[in-house]
């Protein structure tokens, strides 16, 4: 695959019905990208935001029992989700476009989840700098 945009939300597309939001993923996603994705949201555990399970689909993210109230705070893990899995292939591929050869590499893939938390911690001072709200947990 050559190297083509990173994935986005496309959220002109978005489409909430029976509780459930259906929106475009556009972009190239290169080899692991979901993979990377899923694992930043286990990591953010969202299951407790007024929604329920994310699902990531081969150009969709679907995202159900969405409850009224919760669009913002929905967006913005949608949004750092894609975006650190978007870190994550990008830096398994050393910034170039190419195979993900660390996809079945145990040691590798724990130092990927040490990289996503460390970057997690580090935002919580990049809220406080800003002066962005830090999420409540509830």
């Amino acid at each position: 695959m050559s190297a083509g945009a990173a994935p986005w939300i496309d959220w002109a597309t978005a489409e909430v019905e029976a509780g459930a939001l259906s929106v475009a993923l556009a972009g190239d996603r290169p080899k692991g990208w979901r993979r990377h994705f899923v694992a930043v949201l286990d990591v953010l555990d969202v299951g407790s935001g007024g929604w329920g399970r994310v699902r990531a689909k081969k150009d969709r993210i679907e995202v159900l029992d969405i409850h009224e109230g919760s669009e913002e705070r929905l967006r913005q893990m949608l949004e750092g989700a894609v975006g650190q899995a978007n870190a994550d292939t990008h830096a398994l591929r050393g910034g170039e476009a190419g195979v993900d050869e660390s996809e079945d590499d145990p040691e590798a893939q724990h130092e990927l989840a040490d990289r996503r938390m460390t970057d997690t911690f580090r935002s919580f001072a990049r809220r406080r700098q800003t002066g962005e709200p830090a999420s409540s947990g509830a």
